[in-house]
């Protein structure tokens, strides 16, 4: 019995914790070295009284004490600062152990204090940004992919309140996306799978449309997985940012790499990129037009390049007003069109050139004192199994030839 209380003692000394037994009235019975050391900045280094000594941070603590009727708990990790300039944090916990019988155990939790400062400081500059970004919204997802939090950003950006959004899923916000390797073509958002790739990837970007109240807008969503210390998976965060001035923008650049700026029709470039899409998916051969102005030099030398841009945009617009939606109409270069017509057998595509032809035999262009007319030479080709476009233009524009030789002002098809 001797040993084990001197072993009791021994490690009462030795704890790194403050340890006080004291009566209801305060009274210290029994006190540690570490809490002597513990409580010295609030006792100036003198412990008769603990409740005394701790009245100034805990007032109500006395009043506790000598209300508490049964064993058990009274103060539990209670935090306390006994100087407010001081960086020293105390924890305390006390608890009845019989009557008039007490302990009290107090710890430094200095350093965790000043981390969780310091947590709630990072807290409150993020909450700020999220709260103030005018451009974004940052929100987040649980685990089972719904929208577990919602701050200002979001009420502002998507013009919905949290009551509105949460527990709801990704595809209530982007209903619909960009469908992968297409720059137009979307597909409604399948969040399941758009949220196992971004687990399988750490990260997914989405682009699509968005109401913002009012106002359709163009989103572009990065959603990311979030882990914590430990690498355990706590869900995602997703960034969204409004980015429609910045599509028009790169869609009006697109359009003017695109497109013939005199005609407005499709460059020969666009239109051969076109061109292999039609043909990769139609299913049967179509057909091709070679469609040139005849004798326009002469309209240039003898009225000026100001009359031949204008016979220029005539040929254009009779072109685009005798196409189908479905049909590719492009301006090759000079005074060269030509017009691919999907899904249209040779038959068909003769009945289309010769309307073309008549259209603009009939064509009357008033400039000055001069009446412009002009008539043109259309080459026909009918696409053979698997022909490459370059072969069809090719075959198009031999049969064009034969139209100039044969006399101009007909169509001429290669298929005899």
């Amino acid at each position: 019995m001797a040993e084990d209380t001197e072993s009791l003692l021994q490690f009462l000394y030795l704890a790194p914790v403050g340890i006080c037994r004291f009566r209801t009235s305060g009274e210290v019975a029994l006190l540690n070295p570490g809490c002597i050391r513990l409580l010295a900045p609030v006792t100036d280094g003198v412990v008769d009284n603990l409740l005394t000594a701790l009245e100034p941070h805990l007032p109500e603590l006395r009043k506790a004490v000598e209300e508490a009727d049964e064993p058990g708990p009274i103060l539990q990790r209670e935090w306390i600062r006994p100087h407010p300039d001081d960086a020293l944090v105390l924890e305390i916990t006390i608890v009845k152990i019989g009557d008039d019988d007490f302990m009290a155990v107090i710890d430094d939790v200095s350093s965790l204090a000043a981390h969780e400062r310091e947590l709630q400081e990072d807290r409150a500059y993020f909450q700020a940004i999220f709260d103030n970004v005018r451009d974004y919204a940052i929100y987040s997802l649980g685990p089972d992919g719904l929208i577990d939090s919602w701050n200002r950003s979001g009420e502002r950006f998507f013009r919905l309140s949290g009551g509105q959004i949460l527990g709801k899923a990704l595809d209530e916000l982007h209903a619909q996306v960009l469908a992968e390797g297409t720059e137009d073509e979307l597909e409604a958002l399948d969040a399941d799978a758009a949220l196992a790739k971004v687990r399988e990837l750490g990260w997914v970007e989405l682009g699509g449309p968005v109401e913002r109240g009012s106002r359709a807008c163009w989103v572009e969503a990065v959603v990311s997985v979030m882990v914590d210390d430990q690498g355990d998976f706590l869900g995602y965060s997703v960034i969204a940012r409004d980015v429609t001035a910045e599509r028009q923008e790169e869609r009006a650049l697109r359009a003017l790499a695109e497109k013939d700026p005199l005609t407005g029709l499709s460059n020969r470039r666009a239109f051969e990129q076109r061109a292999r899409e039609v043909l990769k998916s139609a299913e049967d051969r179509g057909s091709f037009l070679m469609v040139d102005a005849d004798h326009f030099k002469a309209v240039n030398d003898t009225l000026g390049h100001d009359a031949g841009d204008r016979v220029l945009q005539e040929l254009a617009r009779i072109l685009r007003e005798s196409s189908r939606e479905s049909d590719v109409v492009a301006r090759l270069g000079g005074e060269e069109f030509g017009v691919l017509l999907p899904g249209t057998p040779t038959a068909g595509a003769m009945i289309v050139a010769e309307r073309i032809r008549r259209r603009i035999g009939e064509l009357r262009i008033e400039w000055g004192d001069e009446t412009i007319t002009v008539t043109t030479s259309i080459g026909l080709a009918t696409r053979r199994h698997d022909e490459p476009l370059q072969a069809l233009m090719k075959r198009s524009d031999e049969a064009l030839y034969a139209a100039k030789e044969g006399g101009r002002d007909r169509v001429m098809s290669a298929e005899g």
